[in-house]
């Protein structure tokens, strides 16, 4: 059985090469399988109780919200067809977007922990500096 690897993306320079080096790594071990996991930013707690009571707050929190869903899409879709390019089967990449829950670091080792990764894979720099 092959090995599962958990690679947090984002879309900094470092999370693409934490990506590449996974599907390179690949080549060397047969069967392994990866989910690309992103978190998204969280909306406003403040707009949020706000949306309850006015339709404008209600449409910015809505409007934010399908930003963030496309732009985790975005993001997921080229990590993913990048991890292509470079031989890994689609079908052995996995697409998951999250809204932040517990902060990021702790929402990928729960998610680590949850699905039982072999391996947490990221890149250096950006994907913890600004969002964390």
């Amino acid at each position: 059985m092959g090995k599962k690897i958990l690679v947090a993306v984002d879309d900094s320079l470092p999370s693409t090469r934490a990506a590449k080096y996974a599907a390179r790594v690949s080549s060397f071990a047969k069967g392994m399988t990866y989910t690309l996991f992103f978190v998204e930013a969280v909306i406003p707690e403040t707009l949020v109780e706000e949306a309850k009571t006015d339709p404008k707050a209600k449409a910015d929190v809505e409007r934010l919200d399908r930003l963030n869903a496309e732009s985790a899409k975005r993001i997921l879709d080229n990590h993913k067809e990048l991890m292509c390019r470079e031989g890994v089967p689609e079908n052995h990449i996995e697409t998951v977007a999250q809204r932040k829950q517990a902060g990021m670091a702790k929402d990928i080792l729960n998610l680590a922990q949850q699905g039982l990764y072999d391996a947490i894979l990221m890149g250096h720099g950006d994907i913890m500096r600004s969002r964390d």
